[in-house]
């Protein structure tokens, strides 16, 4: 067989014969077929699915029948799969041609059958056929070797990340595409999957996760990997698999709570490194600047973990558009490169001479003439995207022709090349789209208004035509290599296959939708809203960012306010609550813009009691602004007597002064709310307020005030969810369980601690965190830090993944305490005083006194000095604050620290004898055990055995068990 390099490939369509220099070769129909079908594609590719559908549409056959006619034209064409020169296998997904062909025959239009390739001929001359190189990267050689390297270091388990940023038409797109064909090919194919999603650009209704859900949902259906995905989804991010639609068994996604179980972060993480286990995992994630939040802490979190693993995640994002934004993820990628946890590859313009290797790999001879890549240069400014647009248009306009050498060149004068070619990018696209008839352009502008890649039958249920006919349409467009590209075939909402399509760039689809006429955009944008909810009834919560967008374009500002609401409910429950500040943050501009919405001032005290709950999510109670919306909420609700808003933001109010101890201020607004309390306010609003008051209560020593309150809450059954993001519940046992140790029931604090930790790690990360940190401290009160360590580093832990900083301290501090007891004074001393300064710092003073005393009592212990100057600070603490409940355990500690100064027995029986009366006189038979104790050992060492055993017996019958309680049963029965 003649090489193909020896003799030129000339297809000959009118005679439907293919001929290899002067020999002709003949070619069974289908195998014809096949080749027109790669033809009409040049360098793109084309799926198996597309080529079994068009050239075998009306029989059933097997790939094998594909395989055969492919090998029939590799023997004709002298071509191999080991070392391709004409037909390149992508392997599990399709072919591609990326030989060079002379095509001649009767002339082809755009509307040309499957046998006849579009847009490639203008006359009946034969015309030679740039190869694939035409689009060769140029000057991007580095890059890619880049990209090579942390593959095989991915390979070896070191995780990568890696930023691929640049301007748009950088080139970003297609380097990653090349690195992936190249990932993808070759003896370890199969070691490799390749997960990827895409951000979307919206006005700020961002949904969490969402490019990361695409990928995974993506990865999940390959036919070589799906089963393995789906193991792993399973056994470690089941909250994830409610997220994936028909993936899903249906029951959990279809309902606002199925939505509401959160941990999405370190599920995933589990998720990729149990799938990673088996093959080296590729994540792209394109255009970041557009992310989420979610998204954006999730490549934080996978670029920390340090734990081996053989995972590449590549991130393409413009720089310059995310500092304008002032998107986290600028900050993020200049952290993590200079601490060396990423790489990036920053994708700068091209310069005349890659230019003018473009214009030689591209156009051979066009390269020589007059000095065109600097003209190029000047045209375009060295943007890639630009730079082939102008070519195409230079070549579709025969403005450069080929010439019967086998080179090209300008048609005319060169300087002709100047004054004709568009001044902008957008006159370009604004010609292609010219070309298209009334019916094409109207599939096109709906395509730019649906938000990502979308398939035919998307697009006909809104423009109401056959969606065979519109798939059809989007066909002939994505062949023309200019406007869309073919995406492959991708499952359905309801589960169906259809053929997806996407703007081949984003400045395409502005351009599209930029052109179409308001009204007709709000039309069309209204008729995808009605789609959506037809298309989803009765569970619309879970595509509610989705709606938002189209609501708000379409000029729908009531559905487009409840969609804004359910999105940022759905952000909170997926534990992003900065995604939610974004969207409630437009909810109130909306409301401002639209002062004749319906119950306008309603639905602003709602969005403003859901932007309260996640400013407190997102930075904690303590932060000013929470303050000072909750003020703002319930000044409002209170000027409609909305009663039910009213307690929430009451609730809100009394959390805020709580956690910065100012508990009159608490005290105040308890007593005003609560005797309001009434059958208009719903369970959830009574709920939020009684725990609220409750845990204020107990610290200032209401203690058998505190657990009526905690009891009655828990007896209401809440489903109006007063706290999106958080599992209310959960939260007030765990706040329960300190009193039941300060009340002596510790068996039962024991088991509030169990229960209110399991029921939160089944909600979100958020309600883990912060119910493990009270859960923990609970334990800590009983001094069983055996029990508390290992829930307190995973509050820990949860707080620093997903940036909790308001959870940090407390779980930070009891971990300092439980190193001090282990004997690693300075290590637990460096963490506690840490977390003190901190919450100092910020505000955050609750507690403030029982924290010192747990120091005081851990240096004595440790035989460290201190303990007196900090027992002085808690006392004024106490007086200046009105926390009360540490009070008698401060007294304790003081005859402690006296008695290890060498103070005489009176002084420390006095104190002891003062805390236990403050214990009896508020009921906390916790603290009343611990004193009485040490005044009991006192007596004992005194000879004062029968005022021992008279102190210590009524205080040790107020306890249920613990260690304590043995201890204190031993020093009785001595």
């Amino acid at each position: 067989m003649t090489s193909l390099h020896a003799a030129p490939i000339t297809v000959d369509f009118a005679a439907e014969r293919l001929w290899i220099g002067e020999r002709p070769v003949e070619l069974r129909p289908k195998t014809w077929q096949v080749l027109c079908q790669l033809l009409a594609s040049p360098g793109d590719l084309v799926t198996k699915d597309e080529l079994l559908d068009h050239v075998w549409a009306e029989t059933a056959v097997t790939e094998g029948t594909l395989n055969k006619s492919i090998g029939e034209l590799r023997l004709a064409l002298g071509d191999t799969s080991q070392n391709s020169q004409c037909i390149e296998t992508v392997p599990r997904r399709g072919f591609r041609w990326i030989g060079a062909a002379r095509l001649q025959g009767a002339t082809i239009d755009t509307e040309a059958t499957a046998t006849q390739p579009a847009l490639w001929l203008t006359s009946a001359e034969a015309t030679e056929l740039p190869a694939l190189n035409a689009d060769a990267i140029i000057a991007r050689d580095a890059e890619l070797a880049q990209l090579t390297n942390c593959l095989e270091r991915a390979r070896a388990g070191q995780r990568q990340l890696v930023f691929v940023s640049g301007e748009a038409g950088a080139g970003k797109t297609t380097l990653v595409d090349r690195f992936l064909e190249a990932a993808q090919r070759g003896s370890q194919q199969d070691t490799v999957l390749v997960a990827y999603g895409q951000c979307i650009e919206t006005a700020g209704e961002h949904e969490p996760y969402l490019p990361i859900l695409q990928a995974v949902d993506r990865l999940a259906r390959e036919q070589d990997a799906g089963e393995s995905v789906l193991t792993a989804l399973r056994h470690c991010a089941p909250t994830w698999m409610t997220q994936l639609g028909s993936l899903s068994d249906g029951a959990a996604a279809s309902s606002e709570r199925g939505g509401a179980t959160g941990r999405m972060l370190r599920e995933l993480m589990a998720a990729v490194e149990q799938i990673a286990s088996k093959r080296t995992l590729i994540l792209l994630v394109e255009d970041m600047h557009w992310a989420d939040f979610a998204t954006t802490d999730l490549c934080h979190a996978l670029a920390r973990e340090r734990s081996p693993a053989a995972v590449l995640v590549i991130v393409t994002m413009r720089s310059a558009e995310a500092m304008v934004r002032d998107h986290p993820i600028s900050s993020l990628r200049r952290d993590l490169v200079t601490k060396g946890l990423a790489e990036e590859i920053a994708l700068a313009p091209f310069e005349s001479g890659a230019l003018s290797d473009y214009l030689a790999a591209r156009c051979p001879g066009l390269d020589q003439h007059a000095n065109l890549g600097d003209r190029l240069l000047e045209q375009t400014a060295g943007n890639p995207l630009f730079v082939r647009l102008v070519v195409d248009e230079w070549i579709a306009s025969g403005r450069v022709l080929l010439g019967n050498d086998g080179r090209w060149g300008p048609a005319g004068d060169p300087e002709e090349l100047d004054r004709t070619v568009p001044d902008s990018v957008r006159f370009l696209l604004d010609g292609q789209i010219a070309q298209l008839d009334a019916e094409q352009r109207a599939v096109l502008e709906a395509g730019s208004l649906h938000g990502g890649d979308f398939h035919a039958t998307s697009i006909a249920g809104v423009l109401g035509e056959d969606p065979e006919r519109v798939e059809e349409i989007c066909r002939s467009i994505s062949r023309r290599r200019q406007l869309l590209g073919y995406g492959g075939r991708v499952a359905t909402g309801n589960g169906s296959m259809a053929e997806q399509y996407g703007f081949l760039h984003a400045t395409v689809r502005r351009v599209v939708a930029n052109g179409i006429q308001s009204s007709r955009r709000r039309r069309l944008h209204r008729a995808f809203a009605e789609q959506l909810r037809s298309e989803h009834a009765g569970r619309t919560f879970a595509i509610s960012s989705q709606l938002a967008v189209h609501d708000e374009a379409a000029g729908d500002i009531p559905n487009a306010v409840q969609s804004l609401r359910d999105s940022a409910k759905l952000a909170m429950r997926r534990d992003s609550p900065k995604d939610a500040v974004v969207i409630l943050e437009r909810v109130l501009t909306l409301l401002d813009e639209n002062p004749e919405t319906p119950d306008n001032d309603g639905e602003r005290v709602l969005a403003l009691s859901y932007l309260s709950h996640a400013h407190q999510l997102a930075h904690g109670f303590g932060a000013p602004q929470v303050a000072a919306l909750w003020s703002r909420t319930r000044e409002l609700a209170g000027s409609i007597q909305d009663a039910r808003e009213q307690a929430v933001a009451d609730a809100g109010r009394i959390m805020v002064c709580c956690v910065t101890a100012r508990y009159a201020d608490a005290e105040e607004v308890i007593r005003e709310a609560l005797p309001k309390l009434d059958d208009n306010v719903d369970e959830g609003g009574r709920q939020a307020l009684m725990f609220s008051a409750a845990t204020v209560r107990y610290r200032v020593g209401a203690l058998d005030d505190a657990a009526l309150l905690f009891e009655s809450a828990l007896a209401l059954k809440n489903a109006s969810d007063p706290v999106p993001g958080a599992d209310l519940v959960a939260v007030l046992m765990s706040q329960y369980a300190p009193v039941l140790v300060l009340s002596g029931r510790t068996e039962a604090a024991r088991r509030m601690v169990r229960e209110s930790v399991e029921r939160a790690r089944a909600h979100s990360h958020y309600s883990e965190c912060v119910t493990s940190t009270i859960a923990a401290w609970a334990l800590g009160l009983l001094h069983d830090y055996a029990g508390a360590v290992p829930i307190a580093a995973r509050a820990f832990e949860l707080a620093e993944a997903d940036n909790y900083r308001t959870w940090m301290t407390r779980p930070q501090f009891l971990l300092g305490i439980a190193a001090m007891r282990e004997g690693r004074i300075e290590e637990g001393l460096t963490k506690v005083r840490a977390a003190i300064e901190t919450r100092e710092s910020e505000g955050q003073l609750v507690d403030h006194s029982a924290h010192l005393c747990l120091l005081a009592d851990a240096l004595m212990d440790a035989g460290q000095e201190g303990a007196g100057e900090i027992l002085d600070k808690a006392q004024a603490f106490v007086a200046s604050s009105g926390e009360l409940f540490a009070e008698c355990d401060v007294y304790r500690l003081r005859a402690k620290e006296r008695r290890l100064s060498g103070a005489d027995a009176e002084e420390v029986e006095a104190l002891l004898r003062r805390a236990i009366k403050l214990a009896v006189l508020r009921d906390m038979h916790w603290h009343r055990l611990l004193a009485a104790r040490d005044l009991a050992t006192l007596f004992f060492g005194l000879g004062r055995d029968d005022e021992a055993r008279a102190t210590l017996e009524p205080a040790l019958g107020l306890v249920e068990s613990g260690p304590e309680v043995r201890a204190a049963s031993q020093l009785l029965n001595r």
